[in-house]
């Protein structure tokens, strides 16, 4: 499925320019070409969810303790199995950020409009409270939040 984000808004609410970043996709979405061009001059380490992921719902984020600048992570939620397993991709997600890194969160949030987008499956979508919740369980500090595609919001946290 093609992204339909126009990500021009991501350069300004990063507190820094990455010099080393990842993106972490969901299984769905096709990576968008436009990310990497963002930062031209930054390593990236790009990881499919679903390749990270055990039968149990566990994931290691093969990136050593406080090696990335930003971490970003489109539609992560909807597909880990319960709250347990979002909490540990946000804990691993930030044990791989260096003090004061940004993670940015783009999700599918719960609603009307993404009822009628995703019918039965909008049972695996999040509210925006659930996500901020995730971010303040597992200590992130929450630093900007904007809408980016229809019924779709960015959620920007240091660590």
């Amino acid at each position: 499925m093609k992204n339909p984000i126009d990500w021009a808004w991501l350069p300004r609410l990063l507190p820094a320019f990455p010099r080393k970043w990842m993106l972490l996709r969901d299984s769905i979405h096709e990576p968008d070409p436009v990310l990497p061009a963002l930062f031209p001059n930054a390593d990236l380490l790009a990881l499919d969810l679903r390749a990270l992921l055990t039968p149990r719902g566990n994931l290691t984020v093969p990136a050593a303790d406080g090696s990335r600048d930003t971490a970003l992570a489109q539609y992560p939620l909807a597909e880990l199995p319960d709250a347990a397993a979002r909490l540990r991709l946000f804990a691993e997600l930030k044990r791989t950020l260096k003090p004061g890194g940004a993670f940015v969160l783009i999700e599918h949030l719960r609603g009307a409009w993404n009822r009628f987008a995703f019918g039965l499956n909008v049972a695996r979508l999040r509210s925006r409270e659930e996500c901020l919740a995730f971010g303040e369980e597992t200590g992130f500090h929450a630093l900007a939040e904007c809408e980016v595609a229809h019924a779709t919001r960015a959620f920007v946290w240091t660590a």
